[in-house]
């Protein structure tokens, strides 16, 4: 495993530690690629994030990139994002994506992995 990826794994770990959403979650680093959304968009991202319920698991993944720091951004982001999902039980409704609590969410993973050496 490369150093990039390492330090990626090694930061989930210490989330899933220090702010544990409602389920388990699978962080994975993959070759950025195209996405398909629910109304048929695609797009290319360096992270995404969904809610698997019938595992009852929180799947993350993240683009492997040259750049270490655009790939911890996407994992804060995408961090936030299933803190932000953790009260979904059913996700019979679409998600607020980008939502006030995301913001605090997003604060708080900030600090946990920017503090951390």
């Amino acid at each position: 495993m490369d150093a990039k990826r390492s330090r990626i794994h090694k930061l989930a770990r210490l989330l899933k530690k220090e702010l544990s959403p409602a389920y388990n979650v699978s962080v994975r680093i993959v070759r950025r690629k195209i996405y398909q959304s629910s109304n048929d968009e695609r797009y290319e991202c360096s992270g995404i994030s969904w809610l698997d319920l019938e595992q009852k698991k929180f799947h993350i993944h993240i683009a492997y990139d040259d750049c270490l720091g655009c790939m911890l951004d996407s994992l804060i982001h995408e961090w936030a994002h299933i803190l932000d999902w953790s009260h979904l039980h059913d996700m019979k409704e679409e998600p607020e994506y980008h939502s006030a609590t995301f913001g605090v969410w997003y604060a708080k993973v900030y600090r946990i992995i920017h503090n951390t050496k």
